[in-house]
């Protein structure tokens, strides 16, 4: 029965890795083409012209989380987070969108773009290549 249940769990994390999704479950990489989604987010201003998009790798997604907790959200590792890579003035970054509250089951190939909804929801901008946080911006209010 041990093994059977450690070749489960071993099955889940590999899904989860290949679906772009990080082990804890609350963030997601998503695929390059959803960097021009960027440019039309409904309650917060875009980051800047995205000129196009790119995929980071799992060690620039890692450094990114290791340090999520110096952004000035309270409870930031409880939201959900999608990453995408996005090509700004020659720069490659990766956006960050951040959810409260769980999403649907389409948050994980698709950028969730929420109206309103306050501190609920959020974006910001990482440099890997800085490891610096920029941008951060909360939707509207209700």
């Amino acid at each position: 029965m041990r093994i059977l249940k450690a070749t489960f769990a071993a099955l889940f994390l590999s899904l989860a890795c290949a679906a772009g999704e990080q082990p804890d479950n609350h963030s997601v990489l998503l695929p390059k083409t959803e960097a021009h989604a960027v440019s039309s987010l409904c309650s917060r201003p875009a980051p800047g012209k995205i000129d196009d998009g790119w995929t980071p790798a799992k060690s620039e997604i890692d450094a990114l989380e290791a340090h999520l907790s110096s952004l000035p959200v309270s409870n930031v590792g409880s939201y959900y987070r999608q990453y995408v890579g996005v090509i700004i003035a020659g720069r490659r970054l990766v956006y960050i969108n951040a959810m409260c509250t769980k999403p649907d089951s389409g948050w994980r190939p698709r950028l969730q773009n929420p109206c309103d909804g306050g501190r609920c929801f959020w974006g910001a901008i990482y440099d890997p290549a800085t490891g610096q946080f920029s941008g951060l911006a909360f939707n509207g209010s209700f």
